[in-house]
């Protein structure tokens, strides 16, 4: 049977609870001699795509054309020639903090300390509660009676993934109990769960979650894919209304400083919920 997926109301999260996150321009908010960490707004991409479909200014773009980037800036040799000091990437609907390197020894230093697993990025989602979406009996639901109230039993998703859709627009979740016969990642990603507060009605839930590597969409689908889709995702929400935005934000970034020590970044608020 088919369920015809109905809008269940406004997200009832105070305004003021997203304020510091609706920022609609790029900014820089933490500059060293080696990287900055940058805000990227939402429907921006972070760097020239490999096939250019003028798709209009990037993240990157915005960030060479500052006043004072040092010349170095310009050559770093990144992953790809298209990313020069990016050490990882968003989608282009997510908002949130991005890494970028500025010299050529700190992109080499972080990406070694990326490859061998020591960044860890922290997200927020405010998700919609549909639990027709998941796929097991998700740890994400609601305890009894706690509806308005915040959980902090951490727990993780892990999975491999595969393309889905026309052009590949798309991932699923590829669980260690499914079967397919269908290409896949070999490696698995995981995400951890840290904590989520339920509205007062439990229709909705704020998410808080942490990767150490990411995929393509990842959070968007394990959130998904457990009942929680998040508010305004075109793709893995059947209730998302158009001209939404969606509702994943890059919140803080954990890794080590070229410089020495650990370097952790996180936007506010932390810890202001719905009561």
């Amino acid at each position: 049977m088919t369920v015809k997926p109905e809008r269940l109301g406004s997200n009832p999260f105070p305004p003021e609870f997203y304020a510091a996150f609706y920022r609609n321009a790029p900014a820089s908010v933490l500059d060293t001699a080696g990287y900055s960490v940058l805000w990227k707004p939402h429907n921006m991409h972070c760097a020239p795509l490999a096939k250019s479909n003028g798709s209009g200014e990037t993240l990157l773009d915005w960030y060479l054309r500052q006043p004072g980037i040092p010349a170095e800036a310009y050559a770093v040799k990144g992953r790809k020639p298209e990313e020069k000091g990016l050490l990882h990437r968003l989608d282009f609907a997510t908002a949130g903090l991005v890494l970028l390197a500025k010299t050529q020894n700190a992109f080499d230093f972080l990406q070694r300390a990326q490859d061998a697993g020591r960044f860890r990025k922290g997200y927020l989602a405010f998700c919609d509660f549909y639990p027709q979406q998941a796929v097991f009996s998700s740890p994400l639901l609601p305890p009894e009676g706690g509806q308005g109230r915040q959980t902090e039993e951490p727990f993780c998703i892990r999975s491999r993934f595969r393309t889905f859709g026309p052009g590949g627009r798309e991932v699923r979740p590829v669980f260690a109990w499914m079967h397919t016969r269908k290409a896949c990642t070999g490696k698995e990603y995981e995400t951890e769960i840290r904590s989520r507060t339920f509205s007062a009605d439990g229709k909705y839930a704020a998410v808080r979650c942490f990767l150490r590597a990411g995929f393509r969409h990842q959070v968007r689908a394990h959130l998904a894919f457990c009942g929680f889709p998040i508010s305004g995702d075109p793709l893995y929400n059947p209730l998302a209304a158009a001209g939404e935005y969606l509702q994943l934000f890059a919140v803080s970034l954990e890794f080590p400083d070229p410089e020495g020590g650990t370097r952790y970044f996180s936007l506010p608020p932390q810890d202001k919920t719905n009561r």
